[in-house]
Protein backbone atom coordinates (compact mmCIF):
# COMPACT_ATOMS: atom_id res chain seq x y z
CA UNK A 1 0.00 0.00 0.00
CA UNK A 2 2.92 2.73 0.56
CA UNK A 3 4.74 1.95 -2.72
CA UNK A 4 1.72 2.58 -4.25
CA UNK A 5 1.11 5.69 -2.22
CA UNK A 6 4.57 6.74 -3.32
CA UNK A 7 3.92 5.57 -6.76
CA UNK A 8 0.93 7.69 -7.03
CA UNK A 9 2.59 10.84 -5.20
CA UNK A 10 5.66 10.91 -7.68
CA UNK A 11 3.31 10.84 -10.60
CA UNK A 12 1.24 13.62 -8.91
CA UNK A 13 4.32 15.73 -8.90
CA UNK A 14 5.80 15.42 -11.92
CA UNK A 15 2.54 16.45 -13.40
CA UNK A 16 2.27 19.77 -10.97
CA UNK A 17 5.79 20.50 -12.11
CA UNK A 18 4.73 20.22 -15.66
CA UNK A 19 1.83 22.54 -15.22
CA UNK A 20 4.82 24.81 -14.18
CA UNK A 21 6.76 24.88 -16.70
CA UNK A 22 9.45 22.94 -14.73
CA UNK A 23 10.95 19.38 -15.46
CA UNK A 24 10.99 17.03 -12.79
CA UNK A 25 12.89 13.89 -12.67
CA UNK A 26 11.83 11.19 -10.48
CA UNK A 27 14.28 10.67 -7.77
CA UNK A 28 14.61 7.02 -7.65
CA UNK A 29 15.30 5.01 -10.48
CA UNK A 30 13.85 1.87 -12.21
CA UNK A 31 15.83 -0.66 -11.26
CA UNK A 32 16.91 -2.98 -13.61
CA UNK A 33 20.14 -4.14 -12.47
CA UNK A 34 20.79 -7.95 -13.39
CA UNK A 35 18.99 -7.40 -16.59
CA UNK A 36 20.66 -8.06 -19.85
CA UNK A 37 18.77 -5.35 -21.65
CA UNK A 38 19.34 -2.53 -24.45
CA UNK A 39 19.34 1.44 -23.10
CA UNK A 40 16.73 1.92 -25.32
CA UNK A 41 14.32 -1.03 -23.82
CA UNK A 42 15.06 0.57 -20.74
CA UNK A 43 14.52 4.18 -21.48
CA UNK A 44 10.62 2.72 -22.83
CA UNK A 45 10.12 0.42 -19.82
CA UNK A 46 10.75 3.40 -17.64
CA UNK A 47 8.12 6.65 -19.17
CA UNK A 48 8.91 9.80 -18.67
CA UNK A 49 11.12 11.56 -16.66
CA UNK A 50 12.13 8.18 -14.82
CA UNK A 51 15.99 7.31 -14.29
CA UNK A 52 16.89 4.13 -14.57
CA UNK A 53 19.97 2.15 -12.89
CA UNK A 54 21.09 -0.38 -14.83
CA UNK A 55 24.61 -2.78 -15.63
CA UNK A 56 27.06 -1.51 -18.12
CA UNK A 57 29.49 -3.03 -19.19
CA UNK A 58 32.90 -1.08 -18.11
CA UNK A 59 33.77 -1.38 -22.09
CA UNK A 60 30.82 0.76 -22.91
CA UNK A 61 31.77 3.63 -20.54
CA UNK A 62 34.05 6.70 -21.23
CA UNK A 63 34.90 8.70 -18.02
CA UNK A 64 36.73 11.87 -17.40
CA UNK A 65 34.72 14.11 -18.79
CA UNK A 66 35.44 15.33 -22.86
CA UNK A 67 38.68 13.01 -22.31
CA UNK A 68 36.35 10.19 -22.77
CA UNK A 69 39.10 7.48 -21.56
CA UNK A 70 37.45 3.90 -22.23
CA UNK A 71 36.43 2.49 -18.38
CA UNK A 72 38.80 -0.41 -18.56
CA UNK A 73 42.23 -1.62 -17.60
CA UNK A 74 44.52 -0.97 -20.63
CA UNK A 75 42.90 2.37 -21.41
CA UNK A 76 45.31 4.71 -20.05
CA UNK A 77 42.31 6.23 -18.06
CA UNK A 78 44.98 8.00 -15.28
CA UNK A 79 42.17 7.38 -12.21
CA UNK A 80 42.54 3.63 -13.28
CA UNK A 81 46.14 3.35 -13.73
CA UNK A 82 47.10 4.90 -10.31
CA UNK A 83 44.64 2.70 -8.73
CA UNK A 84 46.32 -0.27 -10.56
CA UNK A 85 49.84 1.48 -9.40
CA UNK A 86 48.76 1.75 -5.92
CA UNK A 87 47.03 -1.82 -5.71
CA UNK A 88 50.34 -3.37 -6.73
CA UNK A 89 52.65 -1.10 -4.77
CA UNK A 90 54.09 0.75 -7.23
CA UNK A 91 52.66 4.03 -6.02
CA UNK A 92 51.89 5.29 -1.96
CA UNK A 93 51.83 8.96 -3.10
CA UNK A 94 50.49 11.77 -5.75
CA UNK A 95 54.45 12.06 -6.38
CA UNK A 96 55.49 10.45 -9.30
CA UNK A 97 51.70 8.51 -10.17
CA UNK A 98 49.94 8.49 -13.43
CA UNK A 99 47.42 10.67 -11.93
CA UNK A 100 50.72 13.35 -11.68
CA UNK A 101 51.71 12.24 -15.19
CA UNK A 102 48.25 12.86 -16.13
CA UNK A 103 48.03 16.80 -14.87
CA UNK A 104 51.51 18.44 -16.06
CA UNK A 105 50.88 16.88 -19.54
CA UNK A 106 47.02 17.08 -19.98
CA UNK A 107 46.86 20.89 -19.89
CA UNK A 108 44.59 21.86 -22.47
CA UNK A 109 44.94 26.02 -23.50
CA UNK A 110 41.47 26.25 -25.13
CA UNK A 111 38.05 25.06 -24.82
CA UNK A 112 38.88 23.75 -28.38
CA UNK A 113 42.06 21.48 -27.04
CA UNK A 114 39.65 20.35 -24.59
CA UNK A 115 37.24 18.77 -26.47
CA UNK A 116 40.05 17.30 -29.21
CA UNK A 117 39.52 18.85 -31.92
CA UNK A 118 42.37 22.12 -31.76
CA UNK A 119 43.46 21.34 -34.81
CA UNK A 120 40.33 22.24 -36.95
CA UNK A 121 40.21 24.92 -38.51
CA UNK A 122 36.52 25.40 -38.08
CA UNK A 123 36.72 25.76 -34.48
CA UNK A 124 37.69 29.14 -34.47
CA UNK A 125 35.20 30.74 -31.80
CA UNK A 126 36.11 27.27 -29.38
CA UNK A 127 39.91 28.48 -29.54
CA UNK A 128 38.31 31.70 -28.41
CA UNK A 129 37.04 29.79 -25.14
CA UNK A 130 38.98 28.62 -21.80
CA UNK A 131 39.33 25.05 -21.48
CA UNK A 132 36.93 25.53 -18.72
CA UNK A 133 33.91 26.57 -21.01
CA UNK A 134 34.30 24.02 -22.82
CA UNK A 135 30.50 22.94 -23.91
CA UNK A 136 29.52 19.68 -25.92
CA UNK A 137 27.28 20.58 -29.05
CA UNK A 138 24.35 18.91 -27.58
CA UNK A 139 24.75 20.50 -24.17
CA UNK A 140 21.91 22.82 -23.43
CA UNK A 141 24.69 25.11 -21.29
CA UNK A 142 26.13 28.00 -22.62
CA UNK A 143 29.95 28.11 -22.08
CA UNK A 144 29.38 30.71 -19.30
CA UNK A 145 27.13 28.75 -17.51
CA UNK A 146 29.82 25.70 -17.79
CA UNK A 147 32.25 27.98 -16.63
CA UNK A 148 29.95 29.24 -13.53
CA UNK A 149 29.07 25.22 -13.07
CA UNK A 150 32.92 24.24 -12.76
CA UNK A 151 34.04 27.09 -10.40
CA UNK A 152 30.83 26.62 -8.32
CA UNK A 153 32.08 22.76 -8.32
CA UNK A 154 35.92 23.30 -7.19
CA UNK A 155 35.31 26.33 -4.58
CA UNK A 156 34.51 25.25 -1.29
CA UNK A 157 32.99 27.62 0.85
CA UNK A 158 33.21 26.93 5.04
CA UNK A 159 33.13 28.62 8.26
CA UNK A 160 36.43 29.91 10.37
CA UNK A 161 36.53 29.34 14.16
CA UNK A 162 35.65 33.25 13.92
CA UNK A 163 32.61 32.49 11.75
CA UNK A 164 34.32 34.41 9.11
CA UNK A 165 33.59 33.18 5.29
CA UNK A 166 36.87 31.23 4.22
CA UNK A 167 36.68 30.02 0.63
CA UNK A 168 39.40 27.22 -0.71
CA UNK A 169 39.63 26.50 -4.45
CA UNK A 170 40.59 23.66 -5.63
CA UNK A 171 41.81 22.54 -9.25
CA UNK A 172 38.83 21.00 -11.84
CA UNK A 173 39.44 17.03 -11.44
CA UNK A 174 39.53 16.43 -15.62
CA UNK A 175 42.63 18.50 -16.21
CA UNK A 176 45.47 20.16 -15.59
CA UNK A 177 47.50 21.80 -14.25
CA UNK A 178 46.88 21.11 -10.80
CA UNK A 179 48.64 22.17 -7.71
CA UNK A 180 50.57 20.00 -5.44
CA UNK A 181 47.92 20.48 -2.54
CA UNK A 182 45.54 19.70 -5.22
CA UNK A 183 47.00 16.86 -6.65
CA UNK A 184 47.46 15.19 -3.46
CA UNK A 185 44.06 15.64 -2.29
CA UNK A 186 42.70 13.92 -5.44
CA UNK A 187 44.58 11.40 -5.44
CA UNK A 188 43.77 10.54 -1.81
CA UNK A 189 40.00 11.41 -2.74
CA UNK A 190 40.82 8.19 -5.15
CA UNK A 191 42.56 6.28 -2.59
CA UNK A 192 39.68 6.78 0.05
CA UNK A 193 37.10 5.84 -2.80
CA UNK A 194 38.62 2.24 -3.33
CA UNK A 195 39.30 1.37 0.21
CA UNK A 196 35.67 2.02 1.20
CA UNK A 197 34.55 -0.22 -1.99
CA UNK A 198 37.47 -2.79 -1.01
CA UNK A 199 35.84 -2.95 2.57
CA UNK A 200 32.61 -2.66 2.05
CA UNK A 201 31.45 -3.19 -1.38
CA UNK A 202 29.70 -0.93 -3.64
CA UNK A 203 26.96 1.24 -1.65
CA UNK A 204 24.69 3.36 -3.56
CA UNK A 205 21.90 5.59 -2.60
CA UNK A 206 18.77 7.07 -4.58
CA UNK A 207 19.35 10.54 -4.11
CA UNK A 208 20.92 12.52 -6.97
CA UNK A 209 24.59 12.00 -6.39
CA UNK A 210 23.66 8.61 -5.19
CA UNK A 211 24.63 6.61 -7.82
CA UNK A 212 27.72 6.37 -10.80
CA UNK A 213 25.87 8.64 -13.40
CA UNK A 214 25.71 8.75 -17.19
CA UNK A 215 24.39 9.92 -20.60
CA UNK A 216 23.54 7.61 -23.01
CA UNK A 217 25.20 8.13 -26.25
CA UNK A 218 23.45 6.30 -29.54
CA UNK A 219 25.22 5.65 -33.27
CA UNK A 220 22.20 3.51 -34.68
CA UNK A 221 21.60 0.74 -32.81
CA UNK A 222 25.24 0.53 -30.99
CA UNK A 223 25.52 2.67 -27.63
CA UNK A 224 28.06 3.57 -25.10
CA UNK A 225 27.54 5.95 -21.58
CA UNK A 226 29.35 9.42 -20.74
CA UNK A 227 30.29 9.57 -17.20
CA UNK A 228 29.54 13.01 -17.16
CA UNK A 229 27.75 13.27 -13.82
CA UNK A 230 28.99 11.87 -10.66
CA UNK A 231 31.32 8.46 -9.90
CA UNK A 232 34.47 9.30 -12.15
CA UNK A 233 36.25 7.48 -8.64
CA UNK A 234 33.67 4.83 -8.17
CA UNK A 235 33.73 3.93 -11.95
CA UNK A 236 37.79 3.46 -11.85
CA UNK A 237 37.63 1.60 -8.74
CA UNK A 238 34.99 -0.61 -9.87
CA UNK A 239 37.76 -1.40 -13.17
CA UNK A 240 40.73 -1.49 -10.85
CA UNK A 241 38.95 -4.70 -8.45
CA UNK A 242 38.85 -6.56 -11.52
CA UNK A 243 34.43 -6.49 -12.34
CA UNK A 244 33.43 -6.47 -15.87
CA UNK A 245 30.00 -3.84 -15.21
CA UNK A 246 29.12 -1.06 -13.16
CA UNK A 247 25.70 0.27 -11.81
CA UNK A 248 24.97 3.41 -14.02
CA UNK A 249 22.02 5.27 -13.39
CA UNK A 250 21.01 7.01 -16.83
CA UNK A 251 18.32 8.83 -18.23
CA UNK A 252 18.23 11.36 -15.31
CA UNK A 253 18.36 14.88 -17.23
CA UNK A 254 17.65 16.41 -20.49
CA UNK A 255 18.76 15.60 -22.90
CA UNK A 256 17.86 11.91 -21.60
CA UNK A 257 19.70 10.06 -24.89
CA UNK A 258 22.02 11.53 -27.81
CA UNK A 259 21.77 10.32 -31.12
CA UNK A 260 24.15 11.10 -33.62
CA UNK A 261 21.81 11.02 -36.07
CA UNK A 262 20.62 14.13 -34.52
CA UNK A 263 23.78 16.62 -34.61
CA UNK A 264 22.15 18.97 -36.78
CA UNK A 265 19.38 19.76 -34.29
CA UNK A 266 22.13 19.65 -31.50
CA UNK A 267 21.66 23.06 -29.42
CA UNK A 268 25.49 24.45 -30.53
CA UNK A 269 25.53 23.40 -33.74
CA UNK A 270 22.05 25.31 -34.01
CA UNK A 271 23.82 28.83 -32.52
CA UNK A 272 27.21 27.81 -34.85
CA UNK A 273 29.58 27.40 -32.25
CA UNK A 274 30.27 24.27 -33.87
CA UNK A 275 29.85 23.09 -37.45
CA UNK A 276 27.97 19.83 -38.02
CA UNK A 277 31.29 18.41 -38.96
CA UNK A 278 33.43 19.25 -36.45
CA UNK A 279 30.12 18.64 -33.62
CA UNK A 280 30.48 14.57 -35.45
CA UNK A 281 34.55 14.93 -34.57
CA UNK A 282 33.72 15.32 -31.24
CA UNK A 283 30.54 12.71 -31.18
CA UNK A 284 32.72 10.10 -32.72
CA UNK A 285 35.99 10.51 -30.56
CA UNK A 286 33.80 9.91 -27.43
CA UNK A 287 31.61 7.22 -28.73
CA UNK A 288 34.89 4.90 -30.02
CA UNK A 289 36.86 6.16 -26.60
CA UNK A 290 39.71 8.10 -28.26
CA UNK A 291 41.17 10.19 -25.97
CA UNK A 292 43.07 13.23 -27.29
CA UNK A 293 45.82 12.46 -24.52
CA UNK A 294 47.02 9.50 -23.36
CA UNK A 295 49.79 8.94 -19.97
CA UNK A 296 53.04 8.56 -21.41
Amino acid sequence: MKSRLYRWADRWAVRVADRMGVTLARAKPLDLRGCDIHPLEAWYRAGRYQPVLMDVPLSKLRGLGSAAFPCTRDSGHPFIETLLEYESGKTRSYAGSALERFYQNWQPKNAAEHLGVGDDPECAKLRELDAIEAVLPWSRNDPALQRANVEGAVTLTSLSESGRTMVARNRWHLLGPATEESGTHEFWRLIDAYRSIKGNGFQRRDVSDGDIRGTVMFDGDDWCVWIGGGGQHRVSVICAQGFAAAPVRVFYHIPTVVRREDSSYWPHVVDGLFTQRAALRVFDRIFEGRAPWRNP
